[in-house]
């Protein structure tokens, strides 16, 4: 029997790979889910999940209203600092900047195209993008970008539009 299920008004996406520091949307957004992140929220409003490329995004987004993509950030930044960047921005003045024939910026102004729905992108800095010894983890990284990540997409949930009033349950720790 096919369950339907009702699409979630915001998705978090996780996106990257399970090497090295590219893994760091998928732990942060792992992390998300074990502090119960979307719990805070009305049900249904908020769901996160994993991403392993940029052609799974349309199917992750069916539906929702607002997408937000977490990825990691190479050579922006202090490793772990959480940046929104602008898919528009990045589309206008820089050339696909991945290995896949539509990196994540392109797939998100797509998304937007196609689904009728508003993306965000939050970055979270790892350094350099070629692994030198020293260098932080996925984990380490997500460790110290977790708080300000959390309240980063807090922020955004609440204000968007898209979400309606009211939009959490209570304040986040």
């Amino acid at each position: 029997m096919n369950e339907h299920r009702r699409a979630p008004v915001v998705q978090v996406l996780g996106v990257g790979s399970q090497h090295g520091t590219d893994a760091v949307g998928w732990l942060a957004v792992k992390a998300l889910q074990d502090t119960g992140f979307a719990g805070h929220f009305p049900d249904g409003l908020v769901a996160l999940s994993i991403c392993d490329s940029p052609a799974q995004l349309p199917l992750l987004a069916a539906g929702a209203r607002l997408v937000i993509v977490v990825d990691a950030l190479a050579g922006a930044g202090e490793p772990g600092t959480v940046t929104r960047l602008d898919p528009q921005a990045l589309a206008r003045n820089a050339a696909p900047a991945s290995s896949h024939d539509l990196g994540t910026v392109q797939m998100l102004l797509l998304l937007e195209a196609v689904h009728d729905c508003r993306t965000l992108l939050f970055g979270i800095g790892v350094g350099t993008a070629v692994v030198t010894p020293g260098q932080p983890t996925g984990s380490q990284l997500v460790e110290t970008a977790l708080e300000p990540l959390r309240a980063a997409l807090e922020g955004c949930i609440r204000s968007a539009p898209e979400t309606g009033q009211p939009l959490a349950k209570d304040k986040l720790p």
